[in-house]
């Protein structure tokens, strides 16, 4: 039957080339229990060939599938889904079963360590810790992104809601480290969007809420010789993500990825990334 896929949160593709896409389709809805209420719905995980035709849906009625944030396709071709408002990640191995969950959805009870005082700790805050530090572990609000280093540890960035960190698991899905709090300093992020891991382990936060003098300043002194003329048909507008959006693209492409001239690469929308990645 046909398949209506609504607002898109996350695509990529397998080593096979079958197409994976996360999107916020169907209708969320929710039922009250005695002293919690469940929601669920309201994201689908559909899989698609090489050639764009449907295979099938994964993870129908999975209780972690509410608002889709994000998706990425592990070197071993296990499925990773991210939800904001589930606060979960969800691996499918390649045969479309659920292998790991880390996360847990809000509840109306309190279930973090209390406070000195009696009192629980707020989300985010991780009771004693620096505000954004988060509680150490996968208790997490809205997360956003997922990556493994070589071998084959688990970081999630953690995320766009009232945490600033990046958690550190091991590939079994236990809790091995985080760091990272709410701030303009060092160590501290203002919205972690998006992760990526280079071949030396290193890891790349994108910060939404920060700015770094001589990245993305406002304003940046540059010698004439860096200076280079607009083309004709290219808006300001648009010239002045070019320099932006190259740079990612290179380092996700070459610098990340390794990719070769018979690979097969996916971009998400009409951006300017995306452009410079076609």
């Amino acid at each position: 039957k046909d398949v209506y896929v609504g607002e898109v949160a996350g695509v990529g593709a397998n080593s096979k080339g079958q197409i994976f896409v996360y999107t916020r389709t169907g209708h969320p809805y929710a039922t009250l229990g005695d002293n919690r209420t469940f929601s669920r719905g309201g994201s689908r995980l559909f899989e698609f060939d090489r050639t764009g035709r449907f295979v099938r849906e994964l993870g129908q009625d999975v209780y972690g599938f509410n608002a889709a944030i994000g998706l990425r396709v592990d070197p071993q071709d296990n499925v990773w889904t991210i939800d904001a408002a589930a606060n979960q990640v969800v691996k499918f191995d390649p045969e479309g079963r659920i292998a790991l969950v880390l996360g847990r959805k809000p509840e109306t009870i309190s279930v973090r360590p209390a406070q000195p005082g009696g009192q629980a700790a707020q989300p985010g805050r991780g009771g004693r810790g620096a505000p954004g530090s988060g509680t150490p572990g996968s208790t997490f609000n809205r997360p956003t992104d997922v990556a493994w280093d070589r071998a084959g540890n688990i970081y999630v960035a953690d995320g766009i809601g009232a945490t600033n960190r990046v958690a550190k698991f091991d590939k079994d899905g236990r809790f091995i480290s985080h760091w990272g709090s709410t701030g303009a300093g060092q160590g501290q992020f203002s919205g972690v969007k998006a992760l990526a891991i280079d071949d030396q382990g290193r890891v790349y936060v994108a910060d939404v809420g920060n700015t770094i003098d001589g990245w993305l300043g406002e304003m940046i002194l540059l010698p004439t010789s860096c200076l280079a003329t607009i083309p004709e048909p290219v808006s300001w507008e648009d010239a002045a993500t070019v320099s932006g959006s190259g740079l990612t693209v290179w380092h996700a492409l070459h610098d990340v990825a390794h990719v070769r001239s018979d690979d097969i690469v996916l971009t998400l929308g009409t951006g300017g990334v995306s452009t410079f990645g076609v």
